[in-house]
């Protein structure tokens, strides 16, 4: 049957192209847009040249402002570090000044001394202390024998000076100690006065080499080492900026760094070598740049004297670390934007060849091959602006479950059929109207008309609605496609295209979902529309708050055992008391929530009234009777929708049997397969299931024997239409409650309001009734005592 009706489609829209009733699009003059736009892609061509060159002309002044701040930065940095070095050698010499002033030299030191003073020495963090004699010999804490006659900077201090330097020095193990930083001060006879009788010396202990050496910044990429005015390197740091290219890197001699800058970089600065030698002689500060073999990168060296040391400060910065790789960046950028400039004209050249095939994606629907929907709000606007008032009428059109031909045929095949209903359309479409689907499974239509015409507005709708369904003509089992639709006179010609939409939108909801064989309904726009929308956004605005503070109550109505008048259940119904609008009619807001989805809360909520009236029953001692409650039919969409439901019965320790869910029957077309599922998950928790308004809907036998329901009610209209005995309406009500209870199940009759109405449905044998004539909905305190009260409502 799928099959034949896709065929059918597809057939009825081959005839409309063969016939031609497809007919011609309706074209709008994109002349000004695009002339528009040419210039628009013009100017931003000369924009992004100048804007290039003015790049180019920023990143080379950037370039050299970024290399004065390096070299001022690594300047200042390199100075701070110098004096931070010579204060810290200033203080070792204080502290073995004072050790060696605490010690009589003119004796002999004993082996407990010794130790004490070895102790003293590790206390201050250096490696031994050694006591050197004119001929070079030394006694040393730590025990061991060592001559220093060969370590002529060190022996200097015989001259009456201070040294600070580093040399090898042998053991009697041949035990070698290089590059550690060492402290010699002469020792004088005569606490300090007299000749110079030996030497007082330190090496600073391994474990103090991070402070004195391994000293780095930004990341490790900016260090230094000590150096000499010749350029020998004294205090090497684990860090080695350039090797000779001919010694390997662990190389136990003694480096030049002027002879290593010479043999090994490529200098790119105005400094050379040669004036970083008489700037280490002179002890004056000099900058240089260089790159080192086989590498693009830029390093910058900076050399600075350490005042009172005869020692430089050689700080190196490896990798653009002060400008944090700017300077790279810079030569990246200057490619980048030379291949920027090809790549926008390239972009560009693209831009206008693919102009027009962008132009129709932007303005042709591709589901339907007509307008856009922002092709149709141009138009429509355009229109509409030089139209009178009343011209012109909107149209929407929306089809009913069309979310039915997506799950059926798939979407390929539902994109077929939207285009079907768009050429059937547009079929009736005249010159100077427009159309569109603007959603999913929305129409859009501006039409023009006269005031007062709403007869022909529905004459060319059902032309339209017939033309769609034609299809149907030779298919056995039929498939309508039915439409909701709401019409706006457009009698403000200020408004814009959303806000006709809206208005048209407003009069699409009003009237009920078209069923049966009826193809469509069509509500129009009234002023009276637009009040009633902001009451309803005062209510949304309201409804959350209302929740919260309980302004929904739960009132009850009795149902009534039909043979002996005793309450034998109730139904629980909604009533919003409003402090500031009074008592809101449940008809003012529940369709309003059914359309939101607060329904959802609002069900919960009143099912948690409920089982709260119910356990306070349980807890006095009462004999509580069954509650129905009524379920929106927008909990279907969910499968899980009972599970929030039953934890608050088990919460509240309810035994489910006295609960039960009523239903609309209606909701039956809308979720044809969901309710029998949900009445299923009902009856699986143990609650009772109520079929409301039986016979309100389509097929209403057909659904009394597919669902397994314990409860209909039917719906007041039957007692209405029931006017005397033997006539059509009682007749039927006596067949079906005869029919009901012969498939076990119970009756209840809804708006029972006279004496008449319950003696003819107590001859009918009709389990239960419900209406005026028992009571109205009822606060609860009153249907208790009803309840309780043991009065019997006859």
């Amino acid at each position: 049957m799928h099959f034949t009706l896709l065929e059918n489609f597809r057939k009825a829209q081959e005839d409309r192209i063969m016939t031609g009733e497809e007919g011609a699009a309706h074209r709008i003059s994109y002349r000004h847009h695009k002339i528009l736009v040419e210039i628009a892609y013009l100017v931003l061509i000369i924009v992004a040249g100048f804007t290039v060159g003015i790049n180019l002309v920023l990143l080379h002044e950037t370039h050299q402002t970024i290399i004065a701040k390096t070299d001022r930065h690594i300047s200042e940095l390199s100075a701070s570090v110098s004096n931070s070095l010579a204060q810290r050698f200033q203080r070792t010499l204080r502290i073995l000044e004072s050790v060696e002033l605490s010690y009589d030299q003119d004796g002999i030191l004993s082996s407990t001394e010794l130790e004490r003073l070895h102790e003293r020495a590790d206390l201050l963090q250096f490696e031994y202390f050694a006591f050197i004699s004119p001929d070079g010999s030394a006694v040393c804490s730590d025990g061991v024998s060592r001559t220093f006659s060969q370590q002529a900077g060190i022996m200097k201090a015989f001259e009456g000076q201070a040294v600070i330097d580093v040399e090898s020095s042998k053991t009697e193990t041949d035990e070698q100690i290089l590059n550690m930083p060492f402290f010699a001060i002469p020792i004088r006879s005569h606490g300090g006065t007299g000749e110079i009788t030996g030497i007082f010396a330190a090496p600073v202990s391994p474990e103090q080499e991070d402070f004195y050496l391994v000293q780095s910044y930004y990341g490790g990429n900016v260090f230094f080492n000590l150096v000499k005015p010749d350029g020998t390197e004294i205090f090497m740091t684990t860090h080695s900026h350039v090797l000779p290219v001919d010694e390997p890197q662990n190389s136990d001699k003694q480096h030049n760094l002027f002879d290593t800058l010479d043999a090994n970089v490529e200098i790119i600065s105005d400094t050379s070598v040669d004036d970083l030698r008489e700037a280490a002689v002179s002890g004056r500060n000099a900058t240089i740049r260089f790159h080192l073999p086989n590498s693009s990168s830029t390093q910058t060296g900076q050399l600075s004297p350490i005042s009172d040391t005869g020692l430089c400060v050689w700080m190196v910065d490896t990798d653009d670390a002060v400008s944090e790789g700017i300077d790279q960046i810079l030569h990246i950028a200057f490619r980048i934007n030379g291949l920027g400039v090809v790549c926008f004209c390239l972009i560009i050249t693209i831009l206008l060849f693919l102009y027009r095939k962008n132009t129709h994606i932007l303005m042709v629907d591709p589901v339907t091959g007509g307008y856009s929907l922002s092709r149709f709000t141009q138009e429509a606007e355009r229109l509409v602006r030089h139209s009178n008032p009343g011209e012109y009428t909107l149209i929407v059109m929306n089809i009913v479950h069309f979310k039915y031909f997506n799950d059926t045929y798939g979407s390929d095949e539902s994109n077929r059929i939207l285009k079907y209903v768009h050429t059937a359309i547009q079929k009736y479409m005249e010159d100077g109207e427009i159309l569109v689907r603007s959603g999913a499974d929305d129409f859009n239509l501006l039409i023009r008309t006269s005031r007062n015409s709403n007869e022909v507005i529905i004459q060319k709708l059902e032309l339209m609605v017939d033309e769609v369904n034609r299809f149907n003509k030779e298919l056995p089992k039929k498939e309508w496609i039915m439409f909701r639709v709401g019409v706006y006179q457009i009698t403000d010609t200020s408004l814009s295209v959303i806000h006709m939409s809206d208005r048209a939108n407003i009069a699409r909801k009003k009237p009920k979902i078209p069923v049966g064989d009826i193809l469509y309904s069509c509500g129009f726009y009234e002023e009276e529309d637009l009040a009633q929308l902001q009451k309803e956004n005062i209510l949304v605005n309201k409804m959350n708050d209302a929740l919260e503070n309980h302004d929904f109550k739960m009132y009850l109505q009795p149902k009534v055992d039909i043979s002996t008048g005793k309450i034998v259940a109730a139904e629980a119904l909604v009533r919003w008391q409003n402090p500031d609008m009074g008592l809101v009619r449940p008809d003012e807001f529940i369709p309003l929530f059914e359309r939101n989805g607060f329904i959802r809360k609002l069900d919960l909520y009143m099912f948690e009234q409920v089982c709260a009236c119910l356990r306070r029953w349980l807890d006095e001692g009462l004999q509580p009777v069954q509650i129905s409650i009524n379920l929106s039919r927008v909990h279907l969409a969910n499968k899980d929708f009972l599970k929030p439901f039953i934890a608050v019965q088990e919460k509240y320790r309810i035994p489910p049997e006295l609960l039960e869910f009523e239903l609309l029957e209606s909701a039956l077309q809308e979720f044809p397969k969901a309710l029998p599922e949900a009445v299923c998950q009902i009856h699986l928790a143990g609650y009772t299931c109520s079929l409301d308004d039986f016979g309100s809907g389509y097929s209403s036998l057909n659904n009394l024997e597919s669902l397994d329901i314990d409860v209909v009610k039917l719906d007041r209209e039957f007692l209405n239409t029931a006017h005397t005995e033997g006539d059509r309406g009682h007749i039927v009500i006596e067949e079906l409650i005869h029919m009901a209870r012969r498939l076990g199940i119970t009756v209840c009759c809804e708006g029972v309001e006279t004496v008449e109405q319950l003696a003819f449905l107590q001859k009918c044998h009709c389990d239960k009734g419900q209406g005026y004539l028992f009571s109205k909905p009822v606060e609860v305190s009153v249907f208790e005592e009803m309840l309780f009260g043991n009065s019997q409502i006859k």
